[in-house]
């Protein structure tokens, strides 16, 4: 009996288990260390490596390219731009300059900053998360607390039964085997195995089951009021999109055959880490456009890169960085205005300082969501969108897979508040 008990709350220890790989996967995304700016031994400053524990409010903070963002802070100087998914699932970087705010866990992706901490350890935004998920796994379903209720009353009483019948038929003068064996029958048809076995085991099959397909239960009531759900709410990076830029339209305003320039291009974006270089590259080869060998790379945060192919200078990057280097993109401003919105970001190109070629890139639909959707909308559920990406992108991806109803640029708190309202 204790065996079979045991193991009903081993199989629940271990479902549990499960769910909670999603958190220690979190806490990863946290730098163990961090590169500040303290006054250790002369009139400057000296760059000092302390544990992320160890922070302080008012510490500054350098972080370069590639490296995670160990606290929430202000930035002072520098400018780059943020992969925030790990906190507001956006797929598109963001550019940060000095005055902007950023988040612990996100990775700076291209250019070095240093900026004030404002928040540190279990007080950033990331840490809140990280113990809000914990809450809610440590929760246990309606019915499991039903049954240790029940069970607090029915263990004892049975218990007192099996006494009652071994001393009523030793009482009755039948030797102690007879009477034990009789108090043993009790127990055994007795046995509270359904409470201590089965409501665990229907834990474990469901948790299961819903990890094969690839969702994760933070709670045992949620998988027990699944049934009832009438509205679901969806994140939209990563979940209904892709979760990484792609060019969905590439316009050529040159006589150059399109393969040529774009091959130019994309030849001088291999170089550079940043999101949207890395979906050039990707699509130059999904249209088989080899590469050539690019020089005088230079990258310039958080705006474009300019480099040397095939005896042409090539300048990549946002419309302010063009602008900035005094190039005219008149021919392209018709192109601009027609791509732009519905979440779409533009990349411009200039050849030799004259504007010729522009990139529309968003983070795309994925192939099941429209088809996700309609079963769920047959189930008689009402899906609803929840992002923290702009309003644009957040209604044009809700129009492409028939979501009547969504809410943008949304903290993860701010979600939950939304849904608890």
């Amino acid at each position: 009996i204790i065996t079979l008990v045991l193991l009903g709350r081993f199989l629940e220890a271990r479902a549990r288990a499960r769910t909670t790989e999603a958190v220690e996967g979190l806490m990863t995304l946290v730098p163990k260390k961090a590169h500040c700016l303290r006054e250790v031994a002369g009139p400057l400053p000296s760059e000092v490596e302390v544990l992320v524990n160890e922070l302080s409010v008012g510490d500054r903070i350098i972080v370069r390219p590639g490296e995670r963002i160990p606290a929430d802070g202000r930035v002072i100087d520098g400018r780059t731009t943020v992969d925030e998914a790990s906190l507001t699932g956006e797929g598109l970087p963001v550019v940060k300059v000095p005055g902007d705010t950023v988040q612990a866990s996100t990775i700076n992706l291209d250019g070095t900053i240093v900026f004030e901490a404002l928040r540190v350890g279990e007080d950033t935004t990331f840490a809140h998360i990280i113990m809000l998920v914990r809450e809610a796994q440590s929760s246990k379903a309606p019915v499991e607390r039903l049954a240790d209720r029940v069970s607090g009353v029915f263990v004892p009483l049975v218990l007192l039964i099996a006494g009652g019948t071994a001393f009523g038929w030793l009482w009755a003068g039948y030797c102690y085997p007879v009477a034990l064996t009789t108090s043993i029958a009790v127990l055994l048809v007795a046995c509270p195995c359904a409470l201590g076995l089965a409501t665990p085991a229907a834990v474990t099959v469901g948790v299961g089951r819903a990890a094969q397909l690839g969702i994760l239960i933070r709670d045992a009531q949620s998988l027990e009021e699944a049934s009832r759900i009438d509205v679901l709410f969806f994140d939209k990076t990563g979940t209904i999109t892709q979760g990484r830029p792609t060019v969905t339209q590439f316009y050529n305003a040159t006589q150059r055959p399109d393969e040529e320039l774009l091959s130019q291009v994309a030849s001088c974006e291999r170089p550079s880490e940043h999101p949207f270089a890395r979906a050039i590259v990707e699509y130059a080869a999904q249209k088989g456009v080899p590469l050539q060998t690019a020089a005088d790379f230079r990258a310039y945060s958080g705006q474009g890169v300019k480099a040397r192919c095939n005896g042409h200078l090539l300048t990549i990057g946002s419309q302010r960085m063009l602008w900035e280097q005094g190039i005219d993109l008149t021919p392209l401003e018709a192109k601009a205005r027609e791509l732009k919105g519905g979440g779409r970001v533009l990349v411009y190109v200039a050849t030799d300082g004259k504007a010729s070629a522009l990139f529309a890139l968003a983070d795309s639909i994925k192939d099941t969501s429209l088809q996700a959707i309609d079963r769920i909308k047959a189930m008689g559920i009402e899906p609803s969108l929840l992002t923290g990406d702009h309003y644009e992108s957040a209604q044009e991806v809700a129009r492409q897979v028939g979501i009547e109803r969504f809410k943008a640029e949304l903290k993860p708190g701010e979600k939950v508040e939304y849904i608890k309202g």
